[in-house]
Formats: C-alpha cells, structure tokens, sequence
C-alpha cells in the first residue's frame, strides 16, 4: 500500500508538470501570435507614414528655401537694424527668427502634417482593432457601413463630428497601398469606431503635433542665424537649408521618429480599446488579462524590458518609470520613455477559452442583428 501511495503521489505531480508545460506551451504560443501580428502591423504602418511625411519634411523646406532666395538683402539689413541696440548675437538671432516667422507658417505646416498622417494612423487603428477581436477567435462579422456625408481634409474631419469612414473614403490619400479597408470597416461595430476617432482626436490634440513644425522652423531659424552671422547671401543662405535640411537625411530621420513613435500608441490603443469595449459591454461575464509586451531587442530600454510580462494593476495600468498608462508609447510618457517604443500588450482571457469565444461570439451576433 505504501508504495501504490508512492506511486500515485508520483503519478499526480507528473500529471501537474506535464499540465503545467502544455499552459506554458500556450501561453508562449499565444505570445509569438500576439508580437508577431503586432510587429507586423506596426512596421506596415511605420513604412505608410514615412513614405508620406519624408516627402512633405522636404517639400516644407523647399518652399522655406525659395522663399529666402527671393528675399532682398537689404530686408535682411533691416531686420538687424530694428535690433540696433542689442549685441550681434541677438541681432542675428532676431532677424533669422523674423525671417522664419514670415517665410514659414508653423500652424499650415501643422495641418499638412495631420492630413497626411491621420489616415494612415486611423488605418492603422482599425485594423489592429479587427486583428485584436480575430485574437480573441471573434468571427469576422458584418455591419452596416455608414454613408459619406462630406468632403474635407483630415484635419478638418478630426474636429468636425464626423465619423471614421468618412475620415478614410474622404482623406485616405496616403493610405497604404492594398489594404482592404472597406470591408474592414464592416467587421467593426459602431461602438469601436466611435471609440477610434475619439482617440484619434486626443491624439492630434497633443502639443507634440504643433511642436513636431515647430521644430523644422527652429532648425532652419539656426542655419540662417549662421548665414546672417557670416554675412552670406540669400542665396547662399537658401541654398545650406537645402543641403542641410532639403535632403532625405533630415527628412528620414523625423519621419521615421515620428513613424515609430506614432504607430506604436495608436495601434496600441485601439487594441486596448477593443479589449476595453468588450469589458464595458459584458462586464464580469468576460474577464480579460493584459501584460505587457516587450519586444526584448537589444534595444529595448530596461525599463521596457522589465516590465515584460507584468499584468497591467487594478485599475488596467503600467508604471512606466514612475508614470502610470494604459499602454505603451502613450502620449503621457515623456519623450525618453516614448519615442520609438515597439512594445505591445498581451490579452489573456481570464476564464475558459471557448466559453469566453461563445460569450463574446454571441455579443456581436446581437449587434449585428442590431444594425440590420
């Protein structure tokens, strides 16, 4: 008896490992699934948003450049000389700052920045907001597709109440080529594309944006600080901004900064938003688990790193270096913290899996009949 006890207590804690294993198998299974589709999407809307704000960095630089070289001289000579009191070095300062002012609109630079990256961004979203419910073994379903009412730009649609499809039938110029984007729409309720214009909305309505313009003025406003220091030509002058500025270095650079940076939070928290949706909607019904998700490179910041894995707390947030969010690359993080973040969050369903599904399956069977 004593070993058939032995024997049993040896076949139990086998048991345990092997079940222990399988959800470990699992889980790491449901990790390289989750990185893989978010690498996937992150990169395909890194590569839209550079391929349309590249072009426009120099486009902005070359219409500032022509407009130094069909400047006078002697409209240089008088912006120093309103300053005559001051010492060179603030004379210089102030007249390239004048110059800048009255060559280059930071606010209508603004706005074609958001004209050309909100699409893309929106893009984006929705599908990560589909991929995040396919997750989640949803089936795709199909709701009604709203009509286009207006046509505008995408900075203006981002403060009218206009809805998602006209964002993208109407300002969708730069969205990537091949994406199915109609039918993507259909797989969406309502609720979930409310919920991505009014992040989009928060997210455009962040200083960064303005200070994204802000920054190329301040960077041409130094070179001719040089120029007038030097006593150069408008000409001259028009011509270090091309070469320093106009080229696809600079213009590469900020783009893919803002490319990765970008991405990152907006394809974050729509998923987010999805996984937020289906809570609101069933409640304790649905229990949903999210980590977070490091990408573990070796460029990954330790604090990333660190929080690889880690649940989100109560009340669904990280602390990320002392500052709390509900995703990564969140507009709250400051720029260190921020910038070319690629890390994602993990859902894990807190209950069995296929009476999850069937729960979840069911919630959207109702919308739909609802939208009929």
């Amino acid at each position: 008896m004593p070993q058939l006890r032995e024997l049993t207590a040896v076949l139990q804690e086998t048991t345990a490992v092997v079940r222990l294993q399988c959800k470990s198998r699992r889980d790491y299974l449901h990790r390289v699934k989750v990185h893989s589709a978010h690498i996937k999407a992150v990169t395909t809307t890194q590569r839209a948003l550079v391929d349309a704000l590249k072009p426009l960095f120099k486009e902005q630089i070359s219409r500032l450049a022509a407009g130094v070289a069909k400047q006078e001289r002697k409209s240089i000579e008088q912006l120093l000389e309103k300053d005559k009191d001051q010492d060179q070095a603030v004379r210089c300062k102030s007249a390239a700052g004048k110059l800048v002012n009255r060559l280059f609109n930071a606010k209508a630079a603004t706005k074609e920045l958001i004209d050309r990256a909100l699409p893309i961004l929106a893009c984006g979203m929705v599908q990560a907001a589909a991929e995040q419910l396919r997750q989640l073994d949803v089936k795709p379903k199909r709701f009604t597709r709203k009509t286009i009412r207006t046509k505008s730009t995408a900075a203006d649609l981002l403060e009218s109440q206009d809805d998602l499809e006209t964002l993208l039938d109407e300002a969708g110029e730069w969205l990537p080529a091949g994406v199915p984007i109609d039918q993507i729409l259909t797989e969406l309720p309502g609720s979930m594309k409310e919920r991505i214009v009014k992040e989009l909305r928060e997210s455009f309505a962040q200083d960064y944006w303005q200070n994204i313009s802000e920054t190329t003025g301040g960077d041409a406003e130094r070179i001719l600080e040089f120029g007038v220091q030097e006593g150069w030509s408008v000409q001259e002058m028009a011509k270090a901004l091309r070469e320093k500025l106009g080229g696809d270095d600079y213009a590469g650079i900020r783009s893919r900064n803002i490319a990765r940076t970008e991405s990152g939070n907006s394809l974050n928290g729509a998923r987010r938003g999805v996984l937020d949706q289906i809570q609101e909607d069933l409640g304790s019904k649905v229990a949903v688990d999210l980590q977070w998700l490091s990408v573990l490179s070796n460029t990954t910041r330790p604090a990333h790193a660190a929080l690889d894995g880690v649940p989100a707390d109560d009340e669904g947030l990280w602390d990320l270096n002392g500052v709390r969010v509900p995703w990564p690359a969140h507009p709250d993080l400051p720029p260190e913290d921020r910038c070319n973040c690629l890390c994602g969050i993990i859902p894990a369903l807190g209950m069995d899996a296929n009476e999850a599904g069937q729960l979840i399956e069911d919630y959207y069977s109702r919308q739909e009949e609802e939208s009929e």
